[in-house]
């Protein structure tokens, strides 16, 4: 597959140093885009100067390098990331998620949290108001494999995947390990789940040393709660009935979650952080209301799930339009 590149500079000192012909010879003599689809649009924001750049008519779908826009709008909706909403009562905790994606994640483990939850000998899980689908528009049905399309979930825990390693002894080490777990040693992938169960079939000889997997499980309600009892040790209780009264857990890791989502590309992080975004303003998680809101930010932007999928506009609208600065000011 070929690897597509958006890339959009904004410039006005060195616009007029610019030109097609140098960004082609720029492209056609960088080793590192060999293969790729490349498409360059420079114009000063202040002028209404035609557009220079390369390959300004194709149309492409950039998704991730987009992100960008999650963090924008986390930041523009509030200072602060909602963890989680609680409730003490004596010794028990009374927790309502908030579709924070890092409880006990193999990569970006918030640890705070889960010593939060641990304090207390009974927790009641209390269910929060959803509107969320497991995947999003435009993923292909046989991806479910893959770690970037792990399921979408009102409390993301484990990064709702299951991690596998190879330790120095040659054992498999699998975590959660909560699922049925089959060797098979004729298998050509390293991992492969069940379409329609948590049932992993994992060949150890294509596994080296040192070398970390990740696969989705298939994600619920209980599941959600089964992981939580096991890492905490501790019965989880669930109410069906919305928590009331409540106070806001808030993150102390906003930067590793920007990090994860714009270094890293973490899509269920983004996603996740998209439906936050909504339960902060509407109390309700959903990936989809988080995205209209992202979407007012700027209308220049035409976003399909958290991961940020979006559509060129027309090689006109990019020659006759600009993002100005006061496109992020909020209405």
């Amino acid at each position: 597959m070929k690897k597509i590149i958006l890339l959009i500079f904004f410039s006005s000192s060195l616009f007029s140093q610019i030109s097609s012909k140098k960004i082609d010879r720029w492209i056609s003599n960088n080793d590192d885009l060999n293969g790729s689809i490349v498409s360059i649009a420079v114009k000063r924001i202040d002028k209404e100067k035609k557009i220079v750049g390369s390959g300004i008519d194709i149309y492409m779908t950039p998704a991730s390098n987009v992100k960008i826009s999650t963090l924008l709008g986390s930041i523009y909706y509030g200072d602060s990331i909602p963890v989680i909403n609680y409730k003490v009562s004596n010794d028990t905790l009374k927790i309502s998620p908030t579709g924070y994606p890092l409880l006990l994640h193999p990569k970006y483990r918030d640890k705070d949290l889960a010593k939060f939850i641990k304090k207390y000998k009974h927790i009641v899980y209390h269910t929060p108001k959803i509107e969320l689908s497991k995947y999003g528009p435009g993923w292909a049905w046989d991806d479910y494999n893959s770690y970037y399309q792990a399921e979408r979930s009102e409390m993301p825990i484990y990064g709702n995947v299951v991690q596998i390693i190879k330790n120095s002894n040659g054992d498999i080490e699998v975590t959660p390990n909560r699922y049925k777990i089959i060797f098979d040693y004729d298998q050509k992938k390293i991992i492969h789940r069940s379409e329609t169960e948590n049932k992993f079939f994992i060949n150890p000889s294509l596994i080296k040393y040192g070398d970390t997997i990740y696969s989705p499980f298939i994600t619920s309600r209980k599941n959600t709660i089964s992981l939580l009892e096991n890492s905490l040790g501790n019965k989880v209780e669930f109410n069906k009935n919305k928590l009331k009264d409540y106070s806001s857990l808030n993150s102390t890791r906003v930067n590793e979650i920007y990090s994860a989502i714009l270094k890293d590309s973490d899509n269920l992080i983004s996603e996740s952080i998209a439906a936050n975004i909504s339960f902060r303003l509407n109390d309700t998680i959903s990936v989809d209301k988080g995205v209209k809101l992202i979407q007012d930010i700027s209308e220049q932007i035409e976003l399909f799930d958290g991961c940020l999928l979006y559509t060129s506009p027309s090689p006109r609208d990019v020659e006759e339009s600009h993002m100005p600065s006061s496109a992020w000011k909020k209405k």
